[in-house]
């Protein structure tokens, strides 16, 4: 589609027009770089209830793109979005509750939990990796500084769903809760993993590691890291 009959259809109010021309515009794909333009168009689809259009338009209110930048009507709009599924509209709203939204203020922070973690819990149903982390890193008590808000049950629960998407960060944090729990053998495939796709920082704890652990355990963790890594070659690929 050339840009004139993108711009014809665009103004004849077809959503998915509207929204390609704003992403043109945003990244001067083809034409001047203009964030007013592309908010135009965004809004125009946001209006029509494309959640496409809401997610974009809540991005640019977020980062002041186009437009002033302005905390409630980024809110507004990704709140549209994640209302019909948009994953990254989810996983944004979770995140302005416990980050932007809360900025430096832990009981405000606690307060917002129960929100943040419903938007990721929306997001992480759906397969999101990034989501599940950070329900997975929410439920350990490292978000929102709030003792009443930890599950270690639900942090190793999601912490696994996304380390199984290759999760890198969440492998790692998934290696911690197993070697606290004093299960060496599944905290030393976690950290086994992490270290065999470049993370050099865990050589150091797989060593101190297998000092607790008996030499059929060690032979055991390193049996089922390189289990897990070729069964996963095709995601680690990907990525590489």
């Amino acid at each position: 589609m050339d840009i004139k009959d993108l711009k014809l259809r665009a103004e004849q109010g077809e959503p998915k027009a509207q929204i390609r021309l704003g992403e043109k515009y945003y990244f001067g794909e083809s034409m001047t770089k203009d964030y007013a333009q592309a908010t135009h168009w965004f809004r125009k689809a946001a209006e029509q209830g494309n959640a496409e259009g809401q997610f974009n338009l809540g991005w640019m209110y977020f980062n002041g793109k186009g437009l002033a930048e302005d905390d409630a009507q980024a809110v507004h709009w990704f709140r549209k979005a994640a209302e019909q599924g948009h994953v990254e509209a989810q996983c944004n709203l979770g995140a302005y509750y416990l980050g932007k939204g809360c900025e430096q203020d832990y009981a405000q922070a606690a307060h917002c939990f129960p929100q943040a973690a419903h938007w990721f819990h929306k997001a992480a149903e759906q397969g999101d990796a990034a989501a599940q982390f950070s329900l997975g890193m929410m439920y350990r008590g490292y978000i929102a500084e709030s003792e009443n808000n930890k599950n270690d049950e639900q942090a190793a629960y999601w912490c696994l769903k996304a380390a199984e998407q290759n999760h890198a960060e969440a492998q790692d944090n998934l290696g911690s809760i197993y070697e606290e729990e004093g299960e060496y053998i599944a905290a030393h495939k976690w950290y086994s993993v992490v270290v065999a796709q470049g993370n050099d920082d865990r050589r150091e704890y797989l060593g101190l590691l297998e000092e607790s652990m008996s030499h059929d355990e060690i032979v055991e963790a390193k049996k089922q890291a390189d289990q897990w890594l070729r069964a996963h070659q095709n995601i680690i690929k990907q990525e590489s």
